[in-house]
């Protein structure tokens, strides 16, 4: 898995699958989804948000892993 795919899952489910310096990629594409830069206080007010926003790549690599 990608880290940038980590991120996906991470955003969507909540489950923290970046560690340490990775964390920014989850950064990086919660602020993408968003449309500005991010902040740790947001996460959970925008949670919601981020979730509807990234399920298409979530569901995206669903679908990718059983194709496989």
């Amino acid at each position: 898995m990608t880290k940038r795919e980590c991120a996906i899952v991470e955003i969507y489910t909540g489950i923290c699958m970046c560690a340490g310096d990775d964390c920014k990629y989850a950064y990086e594409y919660a602020s993408e989804l968003i449309g500005r830069p991010i902040y740790t206080h947001e996460f959970v007010e925008l949670e919601d948000k981020l979730r509807e926003l990234s399920k298409p790549d979530f569901i995206r690599l669903c679908k990718e892993s059983t194709e496989e």
